[in-house]
């Protein structure tokens, strides 16, 4: 075989592994915010059965007054017991963390997967919806949903402001929040909570494609 071929066989080799790569990491993407979607759904279906409740999904919070990068609030849910900023994570396995550690571990098939504390990144939305709505601040309140097929046993699980929850346990939890309120948003309350907060619901595809971006090279 002349060397000439052997350096063609050479290349032609690279560009399928870089070709099979790229697939397998678009593959494996898809999967990933299918599964996201499929979080959501579940958790939509559950808010859809509460009383006079009104729900936001997907919302960009601009993080400076720039407006050069966003934060993504997966859901907000709003009642007369609060403002539910809910964060999914529709996750099998095992699932290990603390309130505070940066990282949690998901074990599954006998592999440990770091992922971001679910409860630092809702404390972030938190803290950049409630600069946006100071007035009804104290009615914010983070909730993180893992889907049901995950196990949360693992996981620091206090009571009050966090709260880490399977996706069956939401309904639950926001009715008798719901039924036993005592500090109650008004009619006008919601509605002026709901001006602010729909805006940021209806932004641009270049917005959207932007944070995706941002989010694939910060968590690579």
């Amino acid at each position: 075989m002349e060397y000439f071929d052997i350096i063609i066989i050479g290349v032609i080799g690279m560009i399928a592994a870089i070709i099979i790569k790229v697939i397998k990491d678009r593959v494996k993407n898809y999967k990933k915010s299918l599964r996201g979607k499929v979080g959501e759904k579940l958790i939509l279906e559950q808010l859809e059965m509460m009383p006079d409740t009104l729900v936001f999904k997907n919302l960009y919070l601009p993080l400076n007054m720039q407006k050069r990068t966003y934060t993504e609030i997966d859901i907000v849910a709003i009642n007369k017991a609060g403002i539910y900023v809910i964060e999914s994570k529709n996750f099998n396995g095992e699932i290990h963390g603390s309130r505070d550690a940066e990282n949690w571990i998901q074990s599954l098939g006998g592999k440990d997967y770091e992922f971001y504390n679910p409860i630092l990144q809702n404390n972030l939305h938190c803290m950049v919806l409630g600069y946006r709505i100071p007035k009804y601040e104290k009615y914010i309140k983070p909730v993180v949903v893992f889907g049901d097929n995950a196990d949360i046993r693992g996981v620091y699980n206090g009571h009050g402001k966090y709260r880490v929850i399977n996706t069956s346990d939401l309904y639950d939890i926001m009715m008798e929040e719901l039924e036993m309120c005592k500090q109650k948003l008004s009619k006008q309350d919601i509605n002026e909570i709901k001006y602010v907060v729909e805006k940021y619901t209806n932004v641009s595809r270049e917005v959207k494609r932007k944070h995706k971006e941002r989010i694939k090279k910060k968590y690579k």
